[in-house]
């Protein structure tokens, strides 16, 4: 996706955040979505809200952000920036971590670490961010290649891998000798989201998958949801994921940004589309 198609992806999002705490109120967070005709498009809703951008990020084409205590690590391409965010006002450039594969599109932290997704790179990179303007080298993750999206929790490894097209969970209480539990064959995918019991991922042209973690020594499929596009049936493009509750917010490029009721993992529905 471009710079610019993420832009407007996180705009999107932005603006469905705003809808929750505004407009919807608890109607995103509720368990009983049968009530979808309450969903509209309303952006006249927003003509008195006055959001004004209060600083940019330096730093080109960035694609993703993490958050660690008082520090803002961003993909930028080849190269992953670190923001101290203090002062929220005066971002401050810190430090900067060069790939291996020129393509950094995602990251997450275990402990004092900072792992990188280098999606052009075999292996996920290794840095010790004890000291955030200091990043230090300490290995890598070589099991898995060309990682596109890479999620922690707890003492388990979520990612996904593009050229071989795999969705992998390895236990890392031993970093640095971490143990595949299970890997599950997918067809293209580019975006991960895990929450609660259940792995959300984009799918590129075969739509959103819906996996349960709950044994991650034996992931299962529960729902797919395909995007049908009108110029080509055969041709789904799902490029990013977030789950807020029972509601699914996906990228699919053309067919701009869908929200999906995923109450029922078995059946995702769609509830609103904006092209």
């Amino acid at each position: 996706m471009s710079t610019r198609q993420n832009k407007k992806f996180l705009y999107y999002i932005f603006f469905f955040m705003l809808i929750n705490s505004m407009i919807f109120g608890s109607q995103l967070q509720s368990k009983d979505l049968s009530n979808h005709g309450n969903f509209r498009y309303s952006p006249e809703k927003f003509e008195n809200k006055n959001l004004n951008l209060v600083k940019a990020l330096p730093g080109g084409k960035i694609v993703e952000i993490k958050f660690k205590d008082n520090y803002a690590y961003c993909p930028a391409s080849g190269i992953l920036l670190i923001f101290n965010i203090s002062d929220r006002l005066n971002p401050v450039l810190v430090g900067q971590i060069k790939g291996k594969g020129d393509y950094i599109r995602d990251v997450d932290f275990y402990e004092n670490y900072i792992l990188i997704a280098d999606g052009r790179y075999d292996g996920i990179l290794i840095y010790d961010i004890s000291e955030p303007s200091n990043p230090v080298y300490k290995g890598e993750i070589k099991l898995l290649p060309t990682v596109y999206s890479l999620e922690i929790r707890d003492n388990l490894l979520y990612a996904v891998t593009r050229c071989c097209s795999y969705f992998y969970v390895l236990d890392i209480k031993d970093l640095f000798n971490p143990e595949v539990l299970d890997k599950k064959p997918m067809t293209s995918p580019i975006n991960l989201w895990v929450e609660d019991a259940y792995a959300y991922i984009a799918d590129y042209k075969y739509g959103l998958k819906i996996i349960d973690i709950r044994n991650p020594r034996e992931l299962k499929e529960v729902g797919v949801y395909n995007i049908p596009n009108p110029s080509n049936p055969k041709v789904y493009q799902v490029r990013n994921v977030m789950v807020k509750g029972n509601i699914a917010f996906l990228s699919a490029y053309d067919d701009g940004v869908i929200i999906l009721d995923i109450s029922n993992k078995n059946e995702p529905k769609e509830i609103l589309r904006i092209p």
